[in-house]
């Protein structure tokens, strides 16, 4: 299955844990949703298995060396952010690798001195998401000279050969399947949306450009009203959405680029009254368990999720591939040589939400079985632990 189908085709699944409007799931319910779960579990062990055993060349199983995976966090306010460096951290863990972090908390200067103080303690690798090259390009230059593998991890950038890796879904897959699910909640009437935008985010502007040119099939379809976030302070953002639909009450969907300004809008739409019967079509990526709330409540209606934390384990795999038997990284785009399905995304709705509130969505397929198998198999990672 391919990534965009694994989009179209699943049914299933950062912040609060607002549990108000939803109840446990029943027994029943959990006990199916378990043996579910259980056989996911087996199906990846089973692929990962195999992929260990082709990767070692039917060799015996030996342990890798020992390295420490930095991850450059631009903004832990971002929940797809968190959710890689969650992934990126359990994967270390598994393999027997040691994990290092710093929050950039959106701040230019930060994300620099983060950079920085991984190539002086001497980190193996280090990966980051998405953060504009122009932010550390002095840092990138300087660890491409020392040899310091820099992995662009799960969100689409413009090419560059300070990367040793880049591999993301690209964002006109994972966005145009929104935009599909968009227009079908709007039916026949004609599209006026409103749009929260980051353009000073890479991912975030290539979002924008996917909404555009699908807003080209779509005659009468337009964005009427388009407000910028802040990477650093996206709370900011609350007055300009409450006058936007103020003045725009005609508005019948908004749409927004990136998960931390998604909160802003549903508060905005509770503030000006659009609920219920009244409310727009809100559609947004990457849920955390106060966006699905925000789902089964009906304030959001569509959402885009990617397995964020899959990105993690992708990044410690390709880096211990490169490292035991020079397995070249994936240079830019999908990393296909995993299943689809591992780094594919999937639409929500309310019909699909996940019930837990407790709960991020669950993952289509299960990256953490597919490379605690891997690696045991190339590796014996985890035998002894």
């Amino acid at each position: 299955m391919t990534a965009i189908a694994a989009l179209a085709l699943t049914g299933c699944g950062s912040s609060s844990d607002d549990s108000s409007s939803s109840a446990k799931p029943s027994t029943a319910t959990a006990a199916k949703a378990a043996s579910a779960a259980e056989q996911r579990a087996a199906q990846a062990a089973a692929l990962g298995t195999k992929a260990g055993k082709q990767a070692s060349g039917g060799k015996r199983a030996t342990a890798a060396p020992v390295k420490t995976i930095a991850f450059l966090n631009y903004t832990s306010q971002a929940v797809a952010l968190r959710r890689v460096a969650t992934g990126e951290k359990a994967a270390a863990e598994a393999l027997g690798w040691k994990f290092d972090t710093c929050d950039a908390q959106g701040s230019p200067p930060k994300v620099a001195t983060c950079a920085s103080s991984f190539i002086q303690r001497g980190d193996d690798v280090i990966s980051s998401t998405a953060i504009p090259v122009a932010l550390d390009t002095p840092q990138l230059k300087l660890a491409k000279q020392k040899g310091i593998p820099w992995l662009n991890t799960g969100g689409q950038a413009p090419r560059s050969d300070l990367y040793a890796a880049a591999f993301f879904l690209p964002e006109v897959k994972l966005y145009g399947a929104l935009h599909d699910a968009m227009f079908k909640q709007l039916g026949d009437q004609p599209a006026r949306i409103g749009a929260l935008k980051l353009t000073v985010d890479d991912t975030a502007r290539a979002r924008f450009e996917a909404l555009t040119a699908d807003l080209g099939k779509h005659p009468g379809a337009k964005v009427v009203a388009s407000l910028e976030g802040t990477p650093s302070n996206p709370a900011a953002v609350s007055p300009g959405i409450v006058a936007m639909l103020r003045q725009h009450p005609d508005i019948n969907a908004i749409w927004s680029c990136c998960d931390i300004l998604t909160p802003p809008i549903v508060q905005g739409i509770h503030r000006v009254g659009l609920t219920g019967d009244k409310a727009p079509v809100v559609v947004a990526p990457f849920p955390d368990q106060g966006m699905l709330q925000s789902i089964r409540d009906g304030d959001i209606s569509v959402a885009v999720d990617l397995p964020w934390e899959a990105y993690g384990w992708i990044a410690v795999d390709e880096a211990v591939q490169n490292t035991v038997h020079k397995t070249p990284f994936t240079a830019y785009g999908e990393p296909t040589q995993y299943p689809a399905a591992l780094y594919g995304g999937q639409i929500i709705t309310k019909d699909n939400v996940q019930k837990d509130p407790n709960k991020l969505q669950d993952p289509v397929f299960d990256y953490a079985s597919y490379f605690r198998a891997k690696w045991k198999a190339q590796f014996g990672a985890g035998e002894s632990s």
